[in-house]
């Protein structure tokens, strides 16, 4: 388990080539997402360091990504993995991405 700055922190494992099964990113800024988790280098650094069939689990507010009339996130990440799911559960959404289906 790592708890810090998660920018930092991916960049640094892809660099290093590290691979992990499950990637769990749960990530407020205040009443907000953070920008950067719909940036496409963040989002590639993300599918690098995961295991052939790893999961990266998103947690994002809902709220935030509702009021900007659009899924940043979701539109992003599609152009980055293969497979994503989507659940809303309560303030959270949650997003599931992966390359490859077991």
């Amino acid at each position: 388990i790592h708890i810090g700055d998660a920018l930092k922190f991916i960049d640094d494992q892809a660099q290093k080539k590290k691979k992990y099964d499950l990637i769990i990113c749960d990530l407020y800024v205040g009443n907000g997402n953070p920008s950067f988790l719909s940036d496409a280098k963040f989002l590639a650094s993300l599918k690098q360091s995961l295991a052939p069939n790893g999961v990266v689990l998103v947690n994002m507010l809902k709220e935030s990504e509702v009021k900007a009339g659009k899924n940043s996130f979701f539109a992003a990440a599609k152009r980055i993995f293969s497979h994503i799911n989507v659940a809303d559960i309560s303030f959270s959404r949650f997003y599931l991405a992966r390359n490859k289906l077991r």
